[in-house]
């Protein structure tokens, strides 16, 4: 009597055309995805057999039914072989407590029926990963996905690979590899938020708020009136060290407006802009193109007060345990999308710039100095408004900037979250409500 390897063997010489992979998928759908089409049976129970004719021999024999020839069931495993699903670069955060991730390609049940057709009973890695620990679980019910847990060792980023493999009574499937991919760790990223500007150029700046692969910029200049005149500036990351996006403009309600209506700000696109940053994250030059004027800046960090702090992104979902409260700030939940203000917390001091509107609806920004009051949670400075040179002037003459204090403005801060702003500005005294602007969460903090 022949054995079924010899069987296998001859039917292997005798497919033909049938071994083909076009012929092996034409014999699955017409043998096998009648029943495994994920509504009778799941598809993936059929990856168990991928590259093992034996598995297919053994399940039938126990009545499964599967119809076609030895040769077919060849072909058919051989194809599914070729297709087997793979866990290719799953993601994987740093110093993750641990991933799961799913393994569509090897099924082990536990079910009540069928229980004595198991052909798998577990999973174990052939090569294990090098930059972690891997821990399989199996048995999750009948036609259910296997899972794996990827555990990366402290301190570990980049790739990693394993090989893994399904064994039980009916033989072993083919070897299956996986890779993922481990983040970074967020504290080695450079984070550029905080207040920037040219010291040759005083009278002028830019802050970048920084979360994830977005910085969302307000700049700081003067019009064709040398009247104050602000623009945001959405840059994404297009390579390392670079950012760029549209440089827009922004018209809305004057700030002394109570209530300050929602959805009536209209942004316009002027222009576009790039940042490229220095390789250690103190310098950048800053190219920009606005209503046909390019010109292109070097900036560096603003530091008027020590400790300067250092920002990261990513590191702690609660904000409210932040202590400090360098960020971009708005009314709680948006209440009042369209304006805002950066605060710049260096030591005791909150430099704040507050870019708003003006009675005509034009951008308007104003400059807060505010102290802390002792050791308490109140900061508390003037509040100015500046005219200056045109952000086309090239020189731009700093001698002609002009800073007039039209009031005065207490910060207050509840958490590291939530704060209060009030201020009494050209006779106008109002209290705002605030948080932090997160729109990459879970958002940056500063210490």
């Amino acid at each position: 009597m022949r054995t079924l390897a010899a069987i296998a063997a001859s039917s292997i010489l005798l497919l033909g055309v049938s071994s083909s992979a076009q012929a092996s998928a034409e014999l699955f759908a017409s043998l096998c995805s009648g029943c495994h089409n994920n509504v009778k049976h799941p598809r993936g129970l059929v990856y168990n057999a991928a590259g093992n004719v034996a598995i297919i021999t053994a399940v039938n024999a126990l009545g499964m039914g599967a119809k076609g020839s030895l040769a077919d069931h060849i072909s058919i495993a051989t194809y599914l072989d070729s297709v087997k699903p793979t866990i290719t670069l799953a993601p994987v955060a740093h110093n993750s407590p641990g991933t799961v991730i799913n393994l569509g390609d090897i099924v082990v049940s536990a079910a009540e029926m069928h229980a004595d057709w198991i052909q798998i009973a577990a999973i174990a890695s052939v090569s294990a990963p090098t930059k972690g620990t891997v821990t399989y679980q199996f048995a999750n019910g009948f036609a259910r996905p296997s899972t794996v847990t990827y555990k990366p060792f402290p301190g570990q980023s980049g790739t990693d690979t394993w090989t893994y493999q399904g064994s039980g009574p009916g033989g072993t499937t083919t070897v299956r590899t996986a890779s993922v991919v481990i983040d970074a760790d967020p504290k080695s990223a450079t984070n550029y938020q905080g207040l920037w500007w040219n010291a040759q150029e005083s009278g002028w700046g830019i802050n970048f708020a920084h979360q994830g692969d977005t910085v969302f910029a307000t700049w700081f200049t003067y019009n064709a009136n040398n009247k104050p005149q602000w623009f945001i500036i959405l840059a994404n990351k297009t390579a390392t060290n670079v950012y760029s996006g549209d440089v827009s403009t922004v018209t809305g309600p004057p700030f002394t407006s109570d209530p300050f209506p929602p959805n009536v700000t209209v942004e316009t696109v002027v222009g576009t802009a790039t940042l490229t940053f220095s390789t250690d994250g103190e310098s950048a030059t800053f190219e920009y193109t606005v209503n046909g004027i390019h010109q292109t800046k070097l900036i560096a960090r603003q530091e008027f007060s020590s400790p300067r702090p250092t920002c990261v992104w990513g590191m702690q979902a609660d904000l409210t345990l932040a202590t400090n409260y360098q960020d971009l700030w708005w009314v709680v939940a948006g209440a009042q999308a369209g304006w805002g203000i950066n605060f710049n917390h260096q030591g005791t001091v909150i430099f704040a710039t507050w870019f708003t509107y003006d009675a005509n609806g034009k951008p308007l920004w104003f400059i807060v100095l505010a102290n802390q009051e002792g050791a308490t949670n109140v900061f508390s400075g003037d509040v100015s408004t500046v005219t200056g040179p045109p952000f086309t002037a090239d020189p731009f003459d700093a001698s002609t900037v002009v800073e007039t204090v039209v009031g005065n403005a207490k910060i207050t801060i509840i958490d590291g979250n939530h704060a209060t702003y009030g201020y009494t500005v050209n006779g106008v005294t109002q209290t705002k409500n605030l948080t932090r602007q997160v729109f990459t969460s879970p958002g940056t903090v500063c210490q």
